[in-house]
């Protein structure tokens, strides 16, 4: 019974500063206390001069201070309403701005690895098929080598073998040209062979 009491005199300030056209900001408090005499006193924090300083009175104080003013009396029952602090969720905003930073810079992080990935696998393709390439390549010279071996072989040995099948004719004589290359002439030798 005493909740509702404090609180509906608590809604007639809210209602009397609304009227002159005075809002509440965040942190501002209100105050009402019921005294052991059964009146109720209200409190709304302020700001005022004092030594040249500009101080918060607090709700509390002022709603006290109302109670002395008009009789000496014990605070039986107290009630605080305050609107809310932006410090409250600044807290919560600033963790949910920090984990959408976190969360854009992890797909971020994603983004980057993955696409390093793609690069990576590209040059490991490309890196295969090169060697893949060297290789046949290497093989394509060494059976090349190989076959010009083979064939330089075989044209010697057949040479051999028709040397050795032609036997010089005696009854005819042959003859050795050597051509030799002297500045400012030139000199053929032809000798008996």
């Amino acid at each position: 019974m005493v909740y509702p009491t404090l609180l509906n005199a608590a809604d007639a300030v809210v209602q009397q500063y609304m009227q002159k056209g005075i809002t509440f900001r965040p942190g501002d408090t209100i105050c009402a206390i019921l005294s052991n005499t059964q009146h109720i006193y209200t409190g709304v924090n302020h700001a005022q001069m004092q030594n040249g300083l500009l101080n918060n009175i607090h709700a509390e104080i002022e709603a006290i201070q109302n109670m002395y003013a008009e009789e000496n009396a014990a605070v039986e029952f107290l009630l605080m309403l305050d609107a809310p602090s932006k410090e409250v969720y600044a807290v919560e905003r600033q963790l949910r701005i920090f984990m959408l930073i976190f969360a854009v810079l992890m797909i971020g992080l994603v983004l980057i690895f993955s696409y390093l990935n793609k690069k990576q696998e590209i040059a490991n393709q490309k890196l295969y098929k090169q060697v893949e390439r060297t290789e046949k390549t290497k093989e394509s010279l060494n059976t090349a080598i190989f076959n010009d071996i083979l064939t330089n072989v075989r044209n010697r040995t057949a040479f051999t073998m028709d040397l050795d099948k032609g036997r010089p004719d005696i009854e005819h004589t042959c003859y050795l040209i050597s051509v030799k290359s002297i500045p400012d002439t030139e000199q053929i030798l032809v000798m008996p062979f």
